[in-house]
């Protein structure tokens, strides 16, 4: 299971104990999605969308892919591994293939 938080910190956790955390975006976590089985996505108010890559025995969070944004981003949602899409304040809702926004969307 993988928490974020109000300090832009995202928790780690396996049979109720936290194994890791990360300090992972300058202000509050507002969104996660889980892309697979060893990666998220988390979104924050700092305007930030960043990919994870959590390796399974050490419990480590890697930036796989970093998307800035100037505004929060509220939400974040997974289709497939290679789509997403994400609402902000200003942003609206963007659909993003392989890691590029979707203009005609």
């Amino acid at each position: 299971m993988i928490t974020g938080s109000a300090d832009g910190k995202i928790k780690i956790w396996k049979a109720g104990q936290c194994k890791a955390t990360v300090a992972a975006h300058s202000q509050a976590v507002r969104g996660l999605s889980v892309v697979s089985t060893n990666q998220v996505i988390s979104c924050s108010n700092d305007g930030n969308i960043i990919c994870w890559q959590i390796e399974p025995t050490t419990m480590e969070a890697k930036i796989m892919a970093t998307l800035a944004n100037t505004d929060f981003v509220y939400s974040i949602s997974v289709r497939q591994p290679s789509m997403w899409a994400a609402a902000g304040e200003n942003l609206g809702v963007k659909l993003f293939v392989d890691q590029k926004v979707r203009p005609d969307v």
